[in-house]
């Protein structure tokens, strides 16, 4: 593959440390998943008491900036302690490749010239992430799973993350116009005007989120 092709697929891969297991790979992939999409990912489960760290490889390099900004900017949490994020340079990328071993490195070159074409298409989605905060007294039984299912049930969830012990989360919905209709389903499960009380019984969960925002614009391409 050319210099030049490296170049264009760079800047979408992410290196992380911290965090405390007991974590699996699902869990780690999920929490970088609720930002954009990711194309794979270098992974291990993490036993309980050791450090987690890893790298994964977004679609685009607009869903890696866009992840990394705003788990600097919330202080993300794995298993309860906090993890550095950053993207890698070209140079780390090579060295990357490199200690994968030949084989690694030829299939990481297939994918990173499809990440380009992914990248050109234009294939990272805007307007689709929601960020949210729950109440400070918000029960237990509040969790990943109860948010998930209440705002399934208002549009399609391609990904949710949520960190109890912050009270922070962040759906990425299917499309803007889902996105848009989970803000409202918010309002109204908080009494806003014009709702009813079915609609807070019916988002269940959701009646515990105080906070939310619909990130767009340059939020989206930091």
């Amino acid at each position: 593959k050319s210099e030049q092709g490296f170049e264009r697929a760079h800047g979408a891969m992410v290196r992380f440390e911290g965090g405390r297991g007991p974590l699996s790979r699902l869990e780690m992939r999920e929490a970088f998943e609720a930002f954009a999409p990711v194309a794979n990912t270098d992974l291990s489960d993490v036993r309980e008491g050791e450090e987690a760290k890893g790298y994964v490889r977004f679609e685009t390099p607009a869903g890696a900036r866009l992840c990394v900004h705003h788990m600097k900017d919330r202080g993300q949490r794995l298993g309860g302690a906090k993890i550095s994020v950053g993207i890698l340079s070209i140079a780390e990328e090579k060295d990357y490749i490199v200690s994968c071993g030949a084989a690694h490195a030829q299939a990481s070159t297939g994918a990173d010239s499809h990440k380009a074409t992914d990248t050109k298409s234009g294939h990272f989605t805007a307007g689709v992430l929601v960020s949210f905060r729950t109440k400070p007294d918000t029960p237990s039984t509040v969790d990943y799973r109860s948010l998930r299912k209440a705002i399934s049930a208002v549009d399609k969830v391609e990904f949710l993350e949520y960190d109890g012990s912050s009270h922070s989360g962040c759906a990425r919905m299917s499309s803007a116009s889902g996105a848009v209709k989970v803000c409202g389903a918010f309002q109204d499960a908080q009494g806003g005007e014009g709702s009813q009380p079915s609609d807070r019984e019916r988002n269940g969960a959701m009646v515990h989120v105080e906070e939310w925002r619909l990130l767009e614009g340059d939020e989206e391409r930091v």
